[in-house]
């Protein structure tokens, strides 16, 4: 096959207008939040994403951190702190303190002879000035006007367009290399805004030139040194250019028949020092040094950016890597940072100090404690009554070989907390979502597991839950009567474990059609999620992929209460049931908690609607949220909700007590709500998941909605040795780049992600149909984010190949010591000059890290890389582990450079 087609799902989006509520409730902060070490040495502190990086001339560092929105600065006494940005993205504080602005993935920086500091905040457009006395204000961008080549505008009318590395000369004049306009700027100290190189074109011409009809490709990095000579770091040409009396020419090495061009792969920063010496930071290969004589070396490290101190040592950051690296004298040391353990700051202190990682469950005991699943941390986080936070579950450490029947909290690898639940005698019982096991949490902190066997599969109903197999446990809930019930996600049901240990299924599994009514186990489900329970025994749980909100009753019928049709619910997940019997969502797509009560009113008593973070203190409908997931409600009406992309555990507080609700009956099998219209009509999709997520450079992915192409799918068409990127009139734009496409439809759009974003954080995205822009979101960009291929829904079985040639399938199992080969896409492989929309020709094998786990056994990797004939894909051969012991649908989990791949995907071995 020339490459492969995958199915996804359609959605609808969209969410309800809400009937008035008399109810009011003041949102804040109780966990989580920005504090990274701040007032203290810098080897202790916390980086997220550190990125660019400058030195003043008293010897002060300063880093730019891009995921954390913020920038930096280490003094010669080692201790760090904030100079700009509050660690939430946005545009706010010009004319004010920096310490309080916000700035969106600030990249390069640069500092002049007063010690101000110059950021290009990428996010917004624009270029900053932080001066000596910590205020902040925009010189350039923010306005509208793209230059021309012979304009002189002043530079606060300019539309920049992805300013991304700035460098300031001894007189105040500024450059900026706007990376997405393909061109170099010139600020003046009077303020005025001029071309300097670059046609705005991407391509590469123009050497020996002027500069300004020179062709650039992604300029990120840039230098001068002492005689005025711009360096300009040309990512996507692998080129160094310099910029010498307005004439362009490329930096070279001597060799012996005379200057030749520097192999470079994705040059990104560059530093001088001074003696005239360029570094190169050069992407994941090592650090280049070309002495003014023409001499290059090469230093054994690599870099993202670099800088130089007067004494000639080294500062670098790396792709990666949380720490920034001092090198000198040919040692490298760690000068800031932390590599380890950075996602468990706080615990022992106040909870609101505490750095978290994606919370997503909740649930609240008895006496008030909160405990929390740190997703991303691995680990069980609990809120006591005096705000204090530690950690009771988790260790970094997987397991090798078989578990024991007990361990303590300390020793216990939760791969990916899920959901949360309390029993009545102080037992927490944690749903182990990666692991697929439920595990019990005793008040001596003894945690045992209670259900699953840690294989991803379906089995054992009617028997122990001890011995029974599951796939992506997440929410939980526990009945008076001590019975356990939670989402079997990856295997579409709803389960029960009865007081006594059995296993049974009262949800999902059925051959009906997905949104029918009707007997439970006769109705197939889209990805469960949350659950809870009321007092008559009724059972609620979300369907995530579905866009749903179900009931079950005691005798066993399911009715849908909510869905995106009537109610615009989009990724519901987290359930609460609160002593009304009134039922909280957390909509999570639309970035809501929402409350439908039991008199059948619906009302939305969080967010905005627009993701974000705003609001604390404030009224919670006025507040912004970022993907809540999880919620649960005190007997006081309080409610405390996991702000997961915020990274917080947020509560909110009644105004005045919500009033009584009416007679405890069964609610309506319907809930019909008014629609209201959603400003992003569109869904993207990782193309292996299946799932909402952030992109990968050169990965398959897939929008969905509505009206996107013709009524019958249309494929494209390989031209040239290339995939058409319009087909039927469709395009899709990544900041105007087009995209290679698969397959176009009225629902769906499936494509490869330019690997030009490689060098990016986040891209807008465009649908454009007929020569019109249709929808249109922002999408965050990663390094890495693999998925693996699968025969249907993004989890379950495989695509994989045995060594006879033959698909595996039940009936074509795999052998211990036997050879399979298997697909995933967002590996990250290659970079921003690697051709788009073309099928591998040959066998190239990666250079990332791959391992591959099967059953819970480390297979040997044989081969990784791109798959001969595919697009976007990489191909992984690996040897099953004789040891392998087990049988039948055995977990199947990749890991490249470290990042898994997703949950409760399985191979058949036999």
């Amino acid at each position: 096959m020339r490459f492969i087609v995958f199915a996804l799902f359609s959605m609808t989006v969209g969410f309800g207008a809400d009937a008035s509520s008399p109810t009011r409730y003041q949102v804040s902060t109780i966990a989580g939040g920005n504090w990274r070490g701040d007032g203290g040495q810098a080897t202790n502190a916390f980086f997220s994403q550190p990125q660019g990086i400058a030195i003043d001339t008293a010897g002060n560092v300063y880093v730019s951190d891009p995921a954390d929105h913020m920038v930096r600065r280490i003094g010669k006494d080692g201790v760090i702190r904030t100079i700009a940005g509050d660690g939430v993205a946005g545009f706010r504080g010009d004319g004010g303190s920096a310490s309080t602005s916000r700035l969106d993935s600030p990249y390069g920086i640069a500092t002049d002879r007063f010690d101000q500091v110059y950021i290009a905040d990428f996010g917004n457009g624009r270029v900053r000035r932080v001066t000596s006395d910590g205020r902040i204000s925009t010189i350039a961008g923010g306005g509208s006007t793209i230059p021309a080549e012979s304009d002189r505008l002043l530079a606060t009318e300019v539309k920049l367009q992805g300013p991304r590395n700035v460098v300031v000369d001894g007189g105040g004049t500024v450059y900026i290399s706007a990376f997405e306009a393909h061109r170099i700027y010139r600020v003046s100290p009077d303020g005025y805004l001029t071309v300097v190189a670059g046609t705005g074109n991407p391509g590469f011409r123009g050497d020996n030139g002027f500069a300004v009809k020179a062709e650039l490709n992604f300029p990120c990095g840039l230098a001068l040194d002492r005689q005025g000579i711009l360096y300009v770091a040309d990512s996507a040409n692998q080129r160094v250019r310099r910029v010498v009396g307005g004439i362009m020419n490329t930096v070279g090495e001597l060799g012996t028949t005379g200057l030749n061009v520097l192999e470079l792969a994705t040059p990104t920063g560059l530093a001088i020092d001074k003696a005239d010496n360029l570094y190169i930071a050069d992407g994941r290969r090592t650090v280049t040094k070309v002495a003014s004589s023409g001499t290059v070396t090469a230093i054994a490290i690599s870099a993202s950016d670099v800088a130089v101190d007067d004494l000639g040592a080294l500062y670098v950051t790396r792709l990666g890597f949380k720490v920034i690296t001092r090198v000198a004298a040919g040692t490298n040391t760690v000068f800031a940072g932390q590599a380890s353990a950075a996602d468990l700051v706080g615990d022992g202190g106040p909870a609101s100090f505490a750095r978290l990682r994606t919370p997503s469950f909740l649930a609240r005991d008895a006496s008030g404690n909160l405990a929390i699943s740190d997703m991303f941390s691995l680990r069980v986080r609990l809120i006591d009554t005096t705000g204090n936070i530690k950690s009771i579950v988790g260790t970094s450490t997987p397991p090798t070989g078989a578990e024991p029947p007990a361990l303590k909290g300390n020793e216990t690898y939760v791969a990916r907390p899920g959901g949360l639940a309390w029993d009545g005698r102080g037992n927490l019982y944690i749903a182990d979502s990666g692991s697929h096991r439920i595990r019990r949490v005793t008040p001596t902190g003894d945690v045992y597991s209670v259900a699953g066997n840690g294989t991803s599969g379906f089995s054992g109903d009617g028997g122990a839950a001890s011995d029974a197999i599951m796939a992506t446990p997440a929410g939980l809930a526990m009945s008076p009567e001590g019975a356990l019930y939670f989402a079997d996600s990856a295997n579409n049901r709803i389960r029960r474990i009865a007081p006594n240990g059995v296993i049974t299924t009262i949800a999902g599994g059925g051959e009906g059609r997905a949104g029918d009514e009707g007997p439970a186990l006769a109705i197939p489900l889209e990805e469960p999620w949350g659950v809870a329970l009321d007092r008559d025994g009724n059972l609620y749980f979300t369907e995530t992929a579905g866009n749903r909100l179900r009931m079950v009753n005691p005798a066993g019928q399911m009715v849908t209460l909510a869905d995106a049709g009537n109610a615009g619910l989009k990724l519901p997940r987290g359930l609460a049931i609160d002593s009304q019997d009134n039922v909280w969502i957390c909509d999570s797509g639309n970035h809501r908690v929402r409350l439908l009560k039991l008199s059948g009113e619906a009302v939305t008593v969080a967010g905005t609607g627009e993701g974000g973070f705003s609001g604390d203190g404030g009224d919670s409908t006025s507040a912004q949220f970022d993907t809540p997931i999880g919620v649960t409600v005190a007997p006081d009406g309080a409610v405390y909700i996991s702000d997961s992309g915020n990274h917080r555990v947020r509560k909110l507080t009644p105004g005045f007590q919500t009033s009584p609700g009416g007679p405890n009956v069964t609610p309506p099998g319907n809930i019909t709500l008014p629609s209201e219209p959603n400003p992003l009509p569109i869904s993207v999709l990782h193309g292996a998941t299946l799932r909402e997520s952030a992109l990968v450079a050169g990965q398959m992915a897939a929008i969905t909605g509505k009206g996107l192409g013709p009524v019958q799918p249309i494929a494209s068409q390989v031209v040239s040795g290339q995939l058409q990127t319009n087909v039927a009139g469709v395009e899709v734009r990544f900041d105007q780049i087009p995209a290679p496409l698969f397959v176009v439809s009225d629902q769906q759009i499936q494509l490869q992600v330019p690997h030009v974003l490689a060098t990016r954080v986040r891209a807008e995205l465009q649908v454009i149909r007929d020569g019109k822009t249709i929808a249109s979101t922002v999408v965050p960009i990663r390094e890495v984010q693999p998925g693996i291929l699968t025969v249907s829904g993004g989890s379950g079985q495989a695509i994989a190949v045995r060594e006879d040639g033959k698909l595996n399938t039940p009936e074509n199992r795999l052998t211990p010591g036997g050879v399979v080969t298997f697909y995933l896409t967002g590996d990250g492989d290659g970079g921003p000059n690697t051709p788009d929309g073309r099928p591998a020709t040959t066998a190239e094998p990666t250079t990332a890290t791959v391992q591959v786990d099967i059953g819970g056994y480390a297979a040997d990797v044989l081969y990784a890389g791109r798959a001969p004939g595919l697009i976007g894909v990489m191909q992984v051969n690996a040897r099953i582990s004789p040891a392998t012991k087990m049988t039948g649908a055995l977990s199947l989990v990749a890991r490249i450079n470290g990042v898994p791949t997703q949950d409760g995907v399985s191979l058949q071995v036999r």
